[in-house]
């Protein structure tokens, strides 16, 4: 069998880093935008420079996409932190 961990497939509650790089306005957006996810805490967020890093499930990471492309924030990268 095939190892699925951490790929499209993976509907596991193992959660992973994610780092998402925004450009503009990025403290609304981890404010605001992504207090509107009930799957996040703040214990699960750290901001850096560009972006933030997010401790999520890998099912989870379409949804930030959506919430953020929603309020029309513009998304550079979404990288899995391993």
């Amino acid at each position: 069998m095939t190892n699925i961990q951490n790929t499209p497939l993976d509907y596991s509650d193992n959660r992973i880093w994610v780092y998402f790089e925004l450009g503009g306005s990025k403290d609304i957006a981890s404010d605001y935008i992504l207090s509107q996810l009930d799957f996040i805490s703040q214990e699960q967020i750290t901001k850096v420079k560009y972006g933030f890093n997010l401790f999520i499930c890998n099912q989870q990471i379409p949804e930030v996409v959506r919430i953020l492309e929603k309020e029309n924030q513009a998304i550079y990268q979404v990288i899995r932190i391993d």
